[in-house]
């Protein structure tokens, strides 16, 4: 670097040019593919002459985008890419921003920049002689054309060259769009956003795949969110043993996943899994932090992990919100007047990552997202019914009060009185029967996953609802006790899932 600088990096992202970062950063004897020969074989794209000026005056009459040919443009190609000389006949593309957002101007003023296509530097032009001369011919010739008394107007000007694509830009040659876009030079033809020849490097811009122009530089930026592993990455044998010691029930429906989607949903469930605790230790501080990190932008060790995942599998950011809005709204107090109430935090806290496993899962229909939400509202019940007493002791009740006669009080949840208990009992047994109606419309959505994930999700949502059921079976003693379905039971409920899962409805 300037100045005898060094700095190391595990991985490197490069937007410049990928034949000159290989012809001029990375000794030949570490390439084995893009040797200095190929590269110099390849074809190249034009230059391109830029000037960016403003005026005093205001050109309405001018449209945002303005293409102006010259009289003989057949011939411009065969002069910049053959003879490689400049043309005294130049096509221009001029750009007008106020035409269409007033603020890129001054009050009365106008801005523009015009392009011409120009040879690159393999020609044997002198840019520093010839750059004024080329951004006086092209105000001559807009002023005959476009804009009347340019010359006797312009308050600001700066004109770029092929010498600036090369010296700033860092493009090869100076071109303005890397290699020319020929047939063995595009699409998976160019130069590949993760290198071949060394382990950590990846490219992004005009020069790789798909291609040169705004949508395709775009496209190679997406690719490259796929390509990279996260900055700030955990282990995922660490992720793993997460999943699998806090949640017996999803940990052995896993095994089942593919392992790049299985590898998803530990990150996912880490992400989850943190939040959860914050939420449950009363680190409202850490959640808000959280929460400010994610609605402006900001670097977060946790969340990066998320912005992965929406790198990698397209997941969307609303319910990632939704998920944190709710757990805030936990640090108050957790008393739930109504049903209702109820089941928007469920679907804040479970019914949002049912949204957000849906990418993951490979679903694209969008009529499948109201079952993924209506699967975890019902698992979330579930966990209702399941932990009331050590939800008691913790200062939580989720039970609705529009279920009692009177408003329950921790106390009355975690004594052995009997009329509260019974109460208790009744209130369960009812928010159960709305969690089988929702793991029944839940299951109508199933067979819109993949084979091995109908399986993996079926078994999962069955083995949750029987969690209910056993409750429903001795609701006193598991009131204090956690009710756990046993291994024989989830073994039988696999079987029959993979049985219903092959014969879709």
């Amino acid at each position: 670097m300037a100045e005898g600088q060094e700095k190391r990096a595990d991985l490197v992202v490069f937007d410049a040019d990928p034949a000159k970062v290989y012809r001029d950063l990375i000794d030949e004897q570490h390439r084995k593919k893009w040797t200095n020969r190929r590269i110099d074989r390849l074809t190249y794209s034009m230059g391109l002459f830029v000037w960016y000026f403003g005026t005093s005056r205001s050109y309405p009459e001018v449209k945002h985008h303005t293409i102006l040919m010259g009289e003989t443009f057949k011939d411009l190609l065969e002069e910049i890419y053959d003879q490689k000389v400049l043309s005294d006949d130049l096509s221009l593309y001029l750009h007008r921003p106020a035409a269409t957002d007033s603020t890129m101007a001054p009050a009365g003023g106008d801005a523009f920049y015009v392009l011409a296509p120009v040879p690159n530097k393999q020609a044997s032009i002198d840019w520093k002689e010839a750059g004024e001369r080329i951004r006086l011919q092209v105000e001559q010739q807009l002023e005959s054309t476009l804009l009347p008394e340019l010359s006797t107007c312009i308050e600001v000007s700066h004109f770029v060259t092929p010498d600036d694509f090369e010296g700033k830009f860092n493009t090869l040659w100076g071109c303005g769009f890397s290699i020319a876009p020929l047939f063995t030079q595009s699409a998976w033809f160019r130069f590949h956003n993760k290198s071949e020849e060394l382990e950590n490097l990846y490219f992004c811009g005009s020069g790789t795949h798909p291609g040169a122009g705004v949508p395709g530089v775009v496209a190679s930026a997406r690719v490259i969110e796929k390509l990279v592993p996260p900055a700030r990455d955990d282990c995922m044998s660490d992720l793993k043993k997460l999943f699998c010691s806090k949640s017996k029930t999803f940990s052995l429906a896993s095994l089942l996943l593919p392992k790049a989607q299985a590898d998803a949903v530990f990150r996912l469930y880490f992400i989850c899994r943190t939040l959860d605790d914050w939420a449950d230790e009363g680190n409202a501080d850490l959640l808000r932090d959280a929460m400010d990190a994610w609605q402006n932008n900001l670097p977060h060790d946790l969340l990066d992990h998320y912005r992965f995942l929406q790198a990698r599998w397209g997941l969307d950011s609303k319910p990632l919100t939704e998920l944190m809005q709710a757990m805030l709204m936990e640090q108050q107090s957790v008393r739930m007047d109504s049903e209702a109430q109820l089941l928007e935090y469920c679907h804040g806290v479970a019914g949002t990552i049912g949204l957000m496993l849906c990418p993951i899962f490979g679903v694209k229909d969008k009529k499948a997202l109201e079952h993924a939400n209506n699967l975890g509202i019902a698992m979330q019940l579930t966990n209702i019914c399941r932990d009331v007493f050590e939800d008691a002791e913790n200062d939580r009740i989720y039970l609705p009060a529009d279920l009692f006669s009177s408003a329950l009080t921790t106390a009355d949840l975690t004594s052995g009185d009997c009329d509260s208990r019974e109460a208790c009992t009744a209130a369960k047994v009812r928010l159960l029967q709305m969690a089988d109606e929702l793991y029944t419309r839940a299951d109508a959505g199933i067979d819109y996953l993949p084979l091995r994930i109908r399986i993996v999700v079926r078994w999962a949502s069955r083995m949750y609802r029987e969690i209910g059921n056993v409750i429903r079976t001795e609701p006193e003693h598991f009131h204090e006790n956690r009710a756990i379905v046993k291994q024989p039971k989830k073994m039988f409920f696999l079987i029959k899932c993979i049985t219903r899962s092959l014969y879709k409805k």
